[in-house]
């Protein structure tokens, strides 16, 4: 084992490293391993945070095969592109996003027939294990790195899905894996982890853009393409060019628009899904917040089935409420009840979500669904007497006082105004009854 003190200190510091390695880390470690000569755990290492920084004109992972692994260092280096200025930025996004939307369309399109009638799951969660993925580490993120780097074919494009399914078996796997048991790990397997753990950020990051209702290899590889001065690499850049909700559903009807022109039917609601996967917090959920307030519920679904295949270390808990609330605001109660149900398997020592999720099944009319958890419920709490008054309820058939109509976390004007909304379209439903 190298016993550098750079490589020590770096080891010490791992117990206190973030559950996904970030960057700067694994480029870290990527220069011990150069100074180890470990050639191949270091070259494997940079070819990853190439994947991660994408593709754009100019980019460090561009550079990275045309360079001796000496000076990959001083590549990473060289100051990112930026455009000048922000109305610059905003005006290189829109061209970028109407041309892509034009040359896409129709795949994309495509792709959404065929996922909605086979459908999607998310696979069950695994302890995590590093083996037999080991061996091909750095096959595949060779492969994925040549692939993305260069300018394959329609016929090579088609190859490389299932070469992405395949990786996509890997990752999953591996289950729920931390890199940072390796720290006393020889440095070639402690690079393994590293870059395993990357990979599966990589994967999980962009799976909207590699599987899922409309990914693909040629969509990944047009994607990572993006320009740093414009929508950026995996649409990295938006957070910049998106001041706030309205202007992400602007861009999706900028692309929706430009879409039509090559036979494509994806609609606005679809292209605010794709574009809200690299938000941050703050914008995604003001995304989220206002498909409620339209009653968006196809893209929330999606942007639930984003989250909820997620590994449960990454997902984030207020995001699943705020969707669950945005459900039962529009009386969505398969979407409200899987979202509770993510909830309750999140925190099963906490019988409130249990129990809530109970409630909402009811609510939706599966009573017999709502009777059995209560009914768990009131085991575990047997003097609780609002518990048992719901339970009665079920039984007897009049849970209709008891029924959930709205979520737990809207704000008062928003759920004032989306109750009122489904208030109008039930009358107009009913007006245009025959």
């Amino acid at each position: 084992m190298d016993m550098s003190s750079d490589l020590l200190l770096w080891r010490a510091a791992l117990s206190r490293a973030p559950v996904v390695p970030d960057l700067m880390d694994q480029l870290r470690l990527a220069q011990l391993c150069q100074a180890a000569a470990s050639d191949t755990s270091a070259r494997m290492l940079y070819q990853m945070v190439g994947l991660h920084r994408g593709f754009s004109p100019g980019s460090f992972a561009r550079q990275i095969d045309k360079s001796r692994l000496t000076d990959v260092v001083n590549l990473w280096r060289l100051p990112l592109p930026v455009a000048g200025d922000e109305h610059g930025t905003v005006e290189r996004a829109s061209n970028e996003l109407q041309d892509f939307a034009r040359r896409h369309a129709e795949r994309l399109t495509a792709q959404l027939l065929v996922h909605h009638k086979s459908g999607s799951s998310a696979a069950p969660e695994r302890p995590g294990t590093l083996e037999p993925i080991n061996v091909s580490l750095p096959v595949v993120v060779d492969d994925l790195f040549v692939f993305l780097s260069g300018n394959p074919s329609r016929e090579a494009l088609e190859e490389v899905d299932s070469s992405l399914a395949d990786i996509h078996r890997l990752v999953q796997g591996a289950g729920e894996f931390d890199y940072r048991a390796f720290a006393s790990a020889p440095l070639p397997l402690l690079a393994a982890a590293t870059v395993l753990a990357s990979l599966q950020d990589y994967i999980y990051s962009n799976y909207d853009l590699m599987f899922g209702p409309r990914g693909s290899a040629a969509l990944l590889h047009a994607v990572a393409r993006f320009d740093y001065s414009g929508l950026g690499p995996y649409l990295s850049n938006l957070p910049r060019v998106a001041r706030n909700s309205q202007d992400i559903f602007e861009l999706a009807q900028i692309a929706q628009i430009a879409s039509t022109a090559t036979a494509g039917t994806m609609t606005r609601e679809h292209w605010i899904v794709l574009l809200s996967a690299r938000l941050t917090d703050e914008l995604r959920d003001e995304v989220v917040d206002d498909l409620g307030d339209i009653g968006a519920m196809a893209a929330l679904t999606e942007i639930f089935e984003r989250l909820a295949r997620l590994p449960s270390h990454r997902i984030d808990v207020l995001l699943a409420m705020r969707i669950r609330d945005a459900a039962l605001d529009n009386a969505d109660y398969d979407l409200g009840a899987r979202a509770q149900a993510l909830l309750a398997r999140l925190f099963p020592e906490n019988l409130l979500e249990l129990r809530l999720l109970g409630e909402i099944y009811a609510s939706a009319g599966l009573e017999r669904a709502g009777e059995q958890v209560l009914a768990t419920c009131l085991a575990l709490t047997p003097n609780d007497l609002v518990l048992e008054a719901r339970l009665a309820a079920i039984r007897a058939g009049t849970f209709a006082e008891y029924r959930i109509v709205h979520g737990f976390g809207t704000p008062p004007e928003r759920l004032r105004n989306r109750l009122l909304r489904r208030e109008r379209a039930s009358f107009d439903e009913y007006e245009t009854a025959p």
